[in-house]
């Protein structure tokens, strides 16, 4: 299996930095692919809802008009493999991270990308956030 992890620290040695390399170690031993991004050290520019991405028949689908770091992990989100919980799962942590974090747009980018900018309403009610 090709899992992508997205890791939003902006400590390259930190706790959670840790935690995805023990996940990635572990999931390497057991035969899978895994690929990591470093969002903070990214340049990744915040939607600018231009509806670019969008545009059915256009040729650009699911491309952004921004040409930033992004461009290196849409490769990797087409490539790794979720199935019917996981994708639940990166929609619940992506709505979260999102809600946690007011300095990175990749978490409502990806919520762009997969899920046409609609956060998940469970994840928002947990939060008390309507």
């Amino acid at each position: 299996m090709k899992i992508l992890v997205f890791n939003g620290s902006p400590r390259p040695h930190g706790n959670t930095a840790a935690m995805v390399e023990a996940f990635a170690k572990g999931a390497r031993e057991n035969g899978h692919q895994v690929d990591v991004v470093n969002v903070c050290q990214k340049k990744i520019a915040g939607c600018m809802a231009c509806e670019y991405c969008h545009k059915e028949d256009s040729g650009h689908e699911r491309q952004c008009v921004q040409k930033d770091d992004m461009q290196e992990v849409y490769p990797l989100l087409d490539e790794a493999e979720m199935g019917r919980p996981d994708d639940r799962k990166l929609k619940s942590s992506m709505t979260l991270f999102d809600a946690a974090t007011e300095s990175l747009d990749v978490f409502q980018r990806i919520l762009d990308k997969y899920y046409h900018g609609k956060k998940d309403y469970r994840t928002l009610k947990m939060l008390g956030i309507k």
